[in-house]
């Protein structure tokens, strides 16, 4: 029996019936509509949706890419270009660097109101976590769960703009889109042997760690895994109804879906400023607004959440030192609440300004993977984690989004990410561990920022939970 086509499983699908006669999805129109239009290139090959729920507040989709690069967990580099997948021998970075360069380019026939300060994507994609390995020689855990490439970029020919507040839609052309799309990527298999770490084991080596002066925090994440829902894309958009944020994304490599609720900003470079939001503190909402105030104020006045957030800016500093102009490194926004629909978080803004020259695969070798998802001393931290955590991270902590060239960039951190593939949806969650954190306390800060996505996943039919890295015992 031939496997019923992906759109048509969504179009059968509530979500879409709901909406369907509310709204066309053909050609250039300005609508209202809750329904992105990620629906309109779903079920094409390599479909992504980048879901900005703040100013610019352009969202963007598309499909069938004309180019890609792929590098695989030991570092080989696939690109496909010209209708024909060739090997290339360099460094990823630098491969990364080159391809999204190559591949800068300029819209055609935007309208006359089209702001030309905003970017529009010409490459979108991922990087894994253990990507990092190759800007900071740091080794992986060695067991994978999932099996996903260490990074996926695709250059699109065309894609769509769509402002959801104004309902102005554009369709935005780089190049003829007569070159074929590369074939979707197999279902991804797992890597390496497992190996069984609890959480109070982890969090216990990180505290002996910190004890004996090796680091002064580390990100302790773990992973869970629950049965997949029969659509990615519908989960997805239960997914931003019930919880939108600021860089939502859904992308789909045929073999597995991303499906990204996050809050955090890893990079947003536009010219020679470059800008990153580092999160570090959480605090849960309630329904009674009095004690969702008092979340708000104990969060922002809580000692150790802000001494452990300070680490992470100066850290944040540090990195973009690597690559910004002296004395350009600013701090203009220091312990700023953002409230979503079930947490609070500590967020700071840290920019600079980049040297003339500095690359992309510069700029990534500085910063990735992000400080607030490893810890500091980053190097340091990132070795015990791969040294404490049963598995490869994958996707998440990594980060995802897109490019027009090496400085027009909108990276997220991928937290609150999960991957459906197989069958199966993996997704991580995790928190800093500093000298005075406490083990029950932590592993119920991950329990809190795992709720949104169990919530709206439980919703969709799952029948079974079980979670890959143990109980906090």
């Amino acid at each position: 029996m031939r496997p019923v086509p992906r759109v048509q499983l969504f179009r059968q699908s509530h979500l879409w019936q709901a909406h369907r006669a509310s709204a066309s999805f053909d050609g250039v129109s300005a609508i209202a509509t809750p329904i992105p239009p990620i629906t309109r290139h779903y079920g094409q090959p390599f479909a992504f949706f980048f879901d900005r729920t703040q100013p610019p507040a352009w969202s963007f989709a598309g499909s069938r890419p004309v180019r890609q690069l792929v590098v695989e967990a030991d570092g080989t580099l696939r690109l496909w270009s010209r209708q024909r997948w060739r090997t290339l021998a360099r460094p990823p970075l630098e491969a990364i660097a080159a391809f999204v360069r190559a591949d800068e380019a300029r819209p055609q026939g935007l309208p006359e109101w089209w702001d030309e300060r905003t970017a529009i994507p010409r490459t979108a994609g991922y990087f894994a976590y253990e990507l990092g390995r190759f800007a900071e020689a740091v080794p992986p855990a060695g067991f994978d769960p999932v099996g996903l490439p260490l990074a996926v970029l695709s250059t699109y020919a065309a894609v769509d703009a769509w402002h959801p507040a104004s309902g102005r839609r554009v369709h935005v052309v780089f190049e003829d889109a007569g070159a074929a799309s590369p074939p979707p990527l197999a279902a991804p298999t797992p890597r390496g042997r497992p190996r069984r770490v609890s959480y109070r084991a982890a969090f216990e080596r990180i505290q002996r760690a910190i004890a004996a002066g090796e680091i002064y925090q580390a990100n302790l994440s773990r992973r869970i895994e629950i049965e997949s829902p029969g659509d990615p894309l519908a989960c997805y958009l239960r997914l931003r109804a019930r919880q939108p944020v600021p860089w939502g994304a859904f992308l789909d490599f045929g073999g597995f879906q991303l499906l990204s609720n996050s809050p955090e900003c890893f990079l947003s470079v536009a010219g020679e400023e470059i800008r990153t939001f580092p999160i570090k503190g959480t605090r849960p909402r309630h329904l009674d607004p009095q004690l969702d105030a008092r979340m708000r104020a104990e969060l922002l006045a809580d000692e150790k959440e802000r001494a452990e957030h300070l680490m992470i800016v100066d850290l944040e500093r540090n990195d973009l030192g690597r690559v910004c102009r002296i004395g350009s490194i600013e701090v203009p926004q220091l312990y700023r609440i953002e409230t979503y629909a079930t947490l609070h978080h500590l967020v700071s803004e840290v920019r600079g300004k980049l040297r003339p020259g500095v690359g992309l695969d510069e700029i990534l070798g500085a910063t990735f993977p992000g400080g607030s998802i490893t810890g500091a001393p980053k190097i340091r931290a990132m070795e015990i984690i791969a040294e404490v955590e049963p598995s490869d991270r994958g996707v998440y902590t990594g980060a995802l989004g897109w490019m027009n060239g090496e400085r027009h960039v909108q990276l997220s951190i991928a937290i609150r990410t999960a991957v459906v593939a197989r069958g199966r949806v993996f997704y991580g969650t995790g928190g800093g561990i500093v000298a005075d954190s406490n083990l029950a306390a932590e592993y119920r800060e991950t329990e809190l920022k795992a709720v949104a996505f169990r919530d709206a996943l439980a919703s969709g039919g799952f029948e079974s939970n079980r979670e890959a890295f143990g109980q906090a015992r």
